[in-house]
């Protein structure tokens, strides 16, 4: 609607990974020469890490498109496998042939496959993104990969790609023998004010502005409501210009930032979006009633997490996703990565209540909040229906 307003020849704020708009800063450029480096010096195992929402899928595929034509690379996105679908989604990714019905058969054939690749000069690189949905069993797995060798040089390297909380997971004790074999680890930040000046700039050159459009004032309101991640500075940015052409704006000023952030429901002390955080103090008229008939305000919401746990523990991984497809929720979709991730954590009532209130933070986009209370009120099942429901009870 405001590109021929401000003469743009596409949508600059769009959330996607279009080559034409990738602009890199200093810690992005960092972080791409991480993972050129784990290649190059072949240092089998590496960790990329970032908040939701910091460009890390970005960072990824400008890796992939600067590999040379005889690197051999497989990119994983939902690695909530079962041990054997894992290894049958490898070896068909690098087009290997068979079903495998034992992990020794894909043993064989994957180590016959690394080996006639060292011997073509190939280099092979497994990343697995979203690593922190990987399963103890399988991380175990994963860590033997590492096994596989020719005259002292790696066969293969494996780059993890994941949220943060990855690193809580390396530091449980079950997994040292992993966490000894990761050789480079780089975490990328959150842009700083100059760098979202900088990022807005770009894609809006690279989108056809021939003027600058976003006053300076703006672009610190921006980077104060987003804190600098690209995905919510392009969710703030494009609705600033929606609302600008609205308002017949030539300038995106301070002023609409802040009308858009209070539409977005999105505030400077608190990144995450679309929360609506109810009073907690009660109004003269009801304050007594209140303290006389809700003396346990919390025992109700314990129940529900005790029953939610008992229903989560008979749920395997090939389980949620049928369920997850029979909703239509697509594998890039915010809430199946979101539900995926309360799954994993759900090891007692504490950490799923935690899990459910953490993971709402990262549901930032007015589409998520339509697409949530769609599939809430659509699923009939008796365990993804109450997780959605207490998921949903966060934005109310």
């Amino acid at each position: 609607m405001y590109l021929d307003y401000y003469r743009l020849v596409q949508k600059p704020f769009q959330i996607n990974t279009d080559p034409d708009f990738l602009w890199f800063g200093r810690n992005q450029r960092e972080a791409l020469a991480t993972l050129q480096y784990g290649m190059l010096e072949n240092k089998s195992f590496l960790l990329l890490t970032g908040d939701v929402g910091v460009g890390k899928t970005t960072i990824v595929n400008a890796f992939l498109q600067g590999l040379d034509r005889n690197d051999l690379a497989v990119v994983i996105h939902d690695p909530m496998l079962d041990t054997l679908d894992f290894f049958n989604y490898v070896a068909k990714s690098f087009g290997m042939p068979g079903n495998f019905k034992t992990k020794g058969g894909f043993l064989e054939a994957f180590n016959n496959f690394l080996l006639k690749s060292y011997y073509q000069a190939k280099r092979v690189v497994l990343i697995i993104d979203e690593c922190q949905l990987l399963s103890h069993r399988l991380l175990s797995e994963i860590r033997l990969f590492s096994n596989f060798e020719k005259k002292g040089t790696k066969l293969i390297n494996v780059f993890f790609v994941g949220q943060l909380e990855f690193n809580d997971i390396l530091l449980r004790p079950e997994n040292r023998a992993l966490r000894q074999r990761i050789a480079v680890k780089y975490n990328i930040p959150p842009l700083s004010l100059e760098e979202t000046a900088k990022y807005i700039e770009y894609r809006l050159a690279a989108a056809g502005a021939v003027r600058k459009i976003f006053k300076p004032g703006a672009v610190r309101m921006i980077h104060q409501y987003s804190k600098g991640y690209p995905r919510l500075i392009n969710i703030i940015a494009d609705q600033a210009l929606l609302t600008g052409f609205v308002n017949s704006a030539r300038y995106i000023k301070k002023g609409i930032v802040k009308e858009c952030a209070k539409e977005l429901d999105i505030s400077i002390t608190d990144q995450s979006a679309f929360k609506n955080v109810r009073e907690t103090t009660p109004t003269n008229e009801n304050a007594s009633q209140s303290n006389q008939t809700d003396p346990l305000p919390e025992a109700r919401p314990k129940i529900k997490i005790d029953e939610m746990m008992e229903k989560l523990a008979s749920v395997d991984g090939k389980t949620l996703r049928e369920k997850m497809d029979a909703l239509n929720l697509k594998r890039s979709s915010s809430i199946r990565l979101v539900l995926t991730r309360i799954c994993r954590s759900a090891f007692d009532p504490k950490e799923l209540e935690l899990s459910i209130e953490s993971e709402s933070r990262n549901l930032i986009s007015r589409e998520d909040i339509i697409e949530l209370e769609r599939i809430k009120d659509e699923a009939d099942d008796d365990i993804l229906k109450p997780l959605l429901e207490m998921l949903w009870e966060q934005f109310n």
